[in-house]
Order: C-alpha cells, then sequence, then structure tokens
C-alpha cells in the first residue's frame, strides 16, 4: 500500500536507490542488480559508491537467492554479513516462503538484541521524518496564512496583539496534526514478526518520541503534544513505512518446489521490540497459475515501460491531461449550449468527466499494460537460461543508462552481478564483481573448496 499524506513527507513512495529484476519461467529464475549505493544525510544525497553487493545466494541445502534494495543495513549493522550468517546455519527448506519467513526470524531475533541507542534511533527514523515535514509545513503557513493583526494609531505606528496571533499559532498546528492523525487512522495495523497482537506502545517509546518533539518544535500546548505522541503511535504500528526501509526479494527454489517461487518484503526495523514488514509480491510459477513473469523492483520506471508499455508518471501525465481537456471541452458545450447555470447540465456533465476518467484509467490502461506484458511473458515462458540472464542484465543496463544522462545523482550504476537459479544447477553466477582480483587471492579460494567439502556452501 502506498500513502499520500497531506503533507510532503519523505515516504516508501519515493526515490529507491538502485535496480533489481527478477525474470522467472518454468525452469529458472534470472536475477540481476546494479551495484550503486548511495549515502544520504537527511534529504541530501552526499555520495554514491559503484561497488555495493545486493545479490547473494541465501541457502547453502537449496537454490534460492535474496536481492536487497534501499535500505543497506539493519538495526546498525550491514545486510551482507548477516545474510552469510543466515546462510550458514540455515536449515532445509521446503519453500521458498518457509526461508522467507525464517530470515525475518533471524533478523528479529538479531535486532532485538540491540541496545536503547540503537532501538531509539529506529524509532526516530520513522517518527523523525514525518515531524520534520508538519514543522516544516507548519511554518510555510505561518508565513502564508497568518498575518499579524495591527492597529493603526495616530502615529502611524504598528501595534502588534501577540495574544492574537499565539492563539491563531496554536490553532493553525493543531489544525495541521488532527489533518495529519485522521488520515494515519484511516491505515490498518502492521504486521510485526511473531506477533500475534498489535505491540505496545511503551513508555520509553513515549520517551524517546517526547525528547525528540521537545527538541524539534517552539514550546507547544499539552494538547498539541499529546496529539502528536498520539501520531507517532499510529507512525510505528500501523502500515506506514519510512523512507529508511529495507526491500529483501526472496527467489528460487525450496526442497519441495518444481517451479520457481518468489517472494518479497519490505522492513522498517525493530518497533515496538518487533521486527515490522509487510508482503509486496509473491509469484508463484506453475502450470495452472503464471507461467512467466519479469518483475522490477525500486526504480522500476525504464522496466515498466519495456514491459508494460507504460509507466506510472506517464499514466498520471496522460491523465492528468486527459482531465484537463475533457473539462474544458464539455464547459464549452455547456456554454454553447446556454446552460451554463443549469444545475442539471451541469451534474451530468460532471458525471461525464469522471465516467471518461474511470474508463480511461480501469480499461484503457490496464488493456495496454496486460497486452504488453502478455507480448513479453509468452516469450520468457520458453526462454532458455542464458537469454534469460541476459535480458535480467540489459534491464538493468537500461535503467543504469536513464539515470546516466538525466539530471542528479546517478542512483543506478556500476558493475551488474547477475545469477541464474535452477532445479538442476542451483544458484550459478552469470557475472559478478570481486572487490579484490581473483588471480592473487588463492587462498581465499582455498578456504572456499574446503568449505564445500566440509559440506557448507559458500556463495555471495
Amino acid at each position: 500500500m502506498y500513502y499520500f499524506h497531506t503533507i510532503d513527507v519523505p515516504n516508501d513512495v519515493g526515490l529507491r536507490m538502485t535496480a533489481e529484476i527478477a525474470i522467472l519461467n518454468k525452469s529458472a529464475v534470472a536475477l540481476a542488480t546494479d551495484s550503486v549505493v548511495t549515502i544520504s544525510s537527511g534529504d541530501q544525497h552526499d555520495k554514491t559508491y559503484d561497488t555495493a553487493d545486493k545479490l547473494f545466494e541465501l541457502s547453502c541445502s537449496e537454490p534460492i537467492g535474496i536481492m536487497v534494495y534501499n535500505g543497506m543495513t539493519f538495526m546498525d549493522m550491514p545486510l551482507p554479513p548477516l545474510i552469510k550468517e543466515f546462510r550458514d546455519q540455515a536449515e532445509v527448506f521446503a519453500r521458498v516462503e518457509d526461508a522467507a519467513r525464517a530470515f525475518l526470524k533471524f533478523l528479529n531475533a538479531e535486532g532485538q538484541k540491540a541496545n536503547d541507542d540503537v532501538l531509539r534511533r529506529a524509532v526516530l527514523s520513522v517518527v523523525a521524518p514525518y515531524f520534520q515535514a508538519i514543522e516544516e509545513h507548519y511554518r510555510k503557513r505561518v508565513v502564508q496564512s497568518l498575518r499579524p493583526t495591527v492597529d493603526e494609531n495616530d502615529d502611524g505606528k504598528k501595534k502588534i496583539d501577540l495574544d492574537d496571533i499565539n492563539e491563531k499559532m496554536r490553532a493553525l498546528l493543531g489544525e495541521i496534526i488532527r489533518a495529519e492523525l485522521k488520515s494515519l487512522k484511516k491505515l490498518g495495523s502492521a504486521s510485526f514478526v511473531g506477533a500475534t497482537v498489535t505491540p505496545r506502545f511503551t513508555a520509553k517509546i513515549r520517551s524517546w518520541v517526547e525528547s525528540y518533539i521537545d527538541d524539534t518544535f517552539m514550546p507547544i500546548e499539552k494538547e498539541e503534544r499529546e496529539q502528536l505522541v498520539e501520531l507517532s503511535k499510529h507512525l510505528l504500528l500501523t502500515e506506514y513505512f519510512s523512507r529508511s526501509l529495507t526491500g529483501l526479494i526472496f527467489c528460487g527454489f525450496g526442497a519441495d518446489d518444481r517451479f520457481p517461487t518468489l517472494i518479497s518484503f519490505e522492513i522498517d526495523g525493530i518497533i515496538c521490540g518487533r521486527l515490522k514488514y509487510r508482503q509486496t509480491n509473491c509469484c508463484d510459477i506453475d502450470r495452472n497459475g503464471p507461467r512467466a513473469a519479469v518483475l522490477p523492483y525500486a526504480q522500476k520506471e525504464m522496466v515498466d515501460r519495456f514491459v508494460f508499455g507504460i509507466d506510472e508518471k506517464i499514466k498520471r501525465d496522460i491523465q492528468r491531461y486527459c482531465r484537463e481537456t475533457v473539462h474544458q471541452a464539455l464547459d464549452s458545450v455547456v456554454e454553447v449550449a446556454g446552460a451554463k447555470d443549469d444545475k442539471g447540465v451541469k451534474s451530468k456533465s460532471a458525471a461525464a468527466e469522471n465516467a471518461f476518467s474511470e474508463n480511461l484509467n480501469k480499461k484503457v490502461f490496464e488493456t495496454i499494460r496486460d497486452r504488453s506484458r502478455k507480448e513479453i511473458e509468452d516469450m520468457v515462458e520458453f526462454m532458455p537460461k542464458p537469454e534469460m540472464a541476459r535480458m535480467a542484465e540489459a534491464l538493468v543496463e537500461l535503467t543504469s543508462i536513464k539515470r546516466r544522462v538525466s539530471r542528479g545523482f546517478e542512483t543506478v550504476g556500476g558493475p551488474i552481478d547477475v545469477a541464474v537459479i535452477s532445479k538442476a544447477e542451483g544458484f550459478t553466477w552469470v557475472k559478478r564483481k570481486h572487490y579484490f582480483p581473483p588471480e592473487i587471492n588463492a587462498r581465499y579460494f582455498e578456504r572456499i573448496r574446503e568449505k564445500m567439502t566440509n559440506g557448507n556452501g559458500e556463495g555471495q
């Protein structure tokens, strides 16, 4: 679920700093990812590096892979070592979903070991950007809509009623907070690993939030302060996800799987004592279900154009243009007919405009998407494994080129890692970068061979 706010809050609808592709048919999965990682400070992207690892082997016993996007750390711990630790101790998984759920449980257990300082930062990583946006929006509204109450005296001097201004400012802040709280209350409860009921918003978490409120906002009244605390509770315990979330894509074959499965999640750290997560996709290739799929993640607009013939931005632009054009055309017809003041005609005109927009969205766009997707997937269904690998790499490269010729940071780029997973050959690398030259690191590969000999597989 994507959530849009009454204020401009950076959240999960924003830019994802990578491009990743999964291509599935009945015989194999091809995975590809770029290597760029963006170092950010607040809303500023300070630095990019193009050597990050985002594609890993998840299990030593089953051919299952995992890709990571957006956040590359979990509770102040880098994810690659955690993935490799899980792999070394993992059991046999009958299904890909079993492996995915087991990894979420593993992260939950590791995250619960964090100290209070790390747990506090996890909470504030969700709450702080939202509160900062409220505070910024509040300041803009003060400048735009509040004017001092001024009385002109005989000398032309201005007398400002400070009490009146303070009351208006308080009312304005309360209005903004209540509007946000109303929107957040529409969201359902979030999912938490190992929790059958919603976790508690504890006194300790409340104190962290209150301390941040006191540091961020000017002295505010008790009522508004309590509303902000209530708002933070909804941010933490509902389906709202912060911009610092991490995406996890699990794909491959479990021990009992004849065809490949993909399941993906997004996680938002340890919140109120549990790992907060949501499932974002599930694709189970089968003879009676979907037979092929091309699934982009993170920055996916170029792949959407390739697979579906249209992406969300172009779709919104067309909708806006058509809505404005139809509105103007209907207004012109009503005016020419001399029925400008006829409420019945105006009502029918508005209904016709809404019907056109709905038909455009539900029929025209969906028809274009379905037809284009089917044409691609009909070919992917019978595509050999080498061609799947080349296609996955090409789609990531397409996004990389788009970012290279666009303004701003190159948030997609660097070497492209490609792997193919099949039931027969298992997890195999097609292209894989090393940060070290293999020819002068013979001892590293000897250690790998030794682990393989002892029955512990080794992947990236």
